[in-house]
């Protein structure tokens, strides 16, 4: 990995018995785009606010540009932030909120204006300049607030779910533009979500938080197809299929694992963690990767609901209950027997964290 452009070395923060950041441990290079996902609690805006000095660690050091930031008001810290709310003056058109930061840091009004008017270029709103912020839509005071933080030259740009408020199509298109764009401009982001979709398809790196702790950070196809512990796996869409296992053997020689569990032995894939003959793991099977077979089996229909083109069905047995994805309209029915199986390759370890 390049110079870290940015640094958690070690932080930690208690807000009495609660654990809001736990050893925390993350570098981030020049221009990377990394979404922070976690549920409510997790320490993902404690994050940005220590980021953006509204917070100071209790113990470890912040860096940017190799900097410490620890202690630092927030002026004093070369980062601008997207706010979930926007946070833009009423009382001011759209080229004169994004010419404040700009005159906060005492730009004349002529490059202020110019630099203004170039950034409002790179969101497409150098057109609506003069117009006031309250004649916007929720889509073009999100590009106004883009365009502001911008304005300055941030080293690092924060986004605080910047586009929870947007109804699902703007969403959709604003966040195609904001990640074509930042990656366009070479930006360091950082950028908290509670859409998974979001984070998934906008980020290079995707950092998963519980209670403070730094689960996993990884490429968005590594994270879904090797979840490091089983906290992660479920909360990125495992609906429940986690179930426990043993090794039975060595991996071969395209990393599959022999694993004797509550559905016969099946073959996984090698997981993050390291194996070994014996080793108690837990399993992974994502609801489309299971086949179910209409025959009369050991496993019971319990439910089926149909969602657009999806079938999802839900079944129980022997090694517990799980939820099955088909691709079009199912012929089966609550109540049917059916065989349920992992096919080779299907499932991966998880040789840390606990269910």
């Amino acid at each position: 990995m390049p110079e870290a452009e940015l640094e958690f070395r070690d932080v930690s923060i208690r807000f009495g018995k609660t654990i809001a950041a736990e050893n925390l441990r993350l570098e981030v290079s020049k221009g990377e785009f990394i979404a922070v996902l976690g549920p409510s609690g997790s320490g993902k805006s404690t994050l940005l606010r220590m980021l953006g000095g509204q917070m100071v660690p209790d113990s470890g050091d912040i860096r940017i540009g190799g900097e410490s930031i620890v202690g630092c008001a927030p002026n004093q810290i070369d980062c601008a932030t997207v706010f979930q709310d926007f946070a833009l003056f009423p009382h001011m058109n759209v080229r004169q909120n994004v010419e404040f930061g700009l005159k906060m840091r005492g730009w004349s009004r002529e490059d202020r204006q110019a630099r203004a008017m170039e950034v409002l270029g790179l969101v497409d709103m150098d057109a609506f300049a003069e117009r006031p912020i309250v004649a916007l839509s929720g889509g073009e005071k999100q590009r106004v607030a883009t365009a502001r933080a911008l304005a300055i030259r941030p080293r690092v740009l924060l986004m605080d779910e910047p586009l929870s408020a947007l109804d699902r199509l703007i969403r959709l298109r604003v966040q195609r533009e904001i990640s074509n764009l930042l990656h366009e401009l070479d930006v360091t982001t950082i950028y908290v979500t509670h859409d998974q979709r979001e984070a998934l398809t906008m980020a290079d790196r995707v950092a998963v938080l519980h209670r403070g702790r730094l689960e996993q950070i990884a490429p968005p196809l590594d994270l879904i197809s090797r979840p490091a512990t089983s906290f992660v796996a479920d909360f990125l869409g495992g609906s429940g299929n986690l179930f426990t296992g043993k090794v039975a053997g060595q991996a071969d020689e395209d990393g599959m694992v022999p694993v004797e569990t509550g559905l016969g032995r099946i073959l996984a894939r090698k997981g993050v963690g390291a194996t070994a003959n014996g080793q108690q793991v837990s399993v992974l099977v994502r609801p489309e990767d299971f086949s179910l077979e209409p025959v009369a089996g050991d496993y019971r229909v319990d439910d089926v609901a149909f969602t657009g083109e999806v079938a999802e069905i839900s079944v129980g047995g022997p090694a517990g209950n799980f939820t099955v994805k088909q691709l079009g309209i199912s012929r089966l029915s609550t109540g049917d027997q059916v065989g349920l199986g992992v096919p080779d390759g299907a499932a991966v370890l998880i040789t840390e964290g606990e269910q």
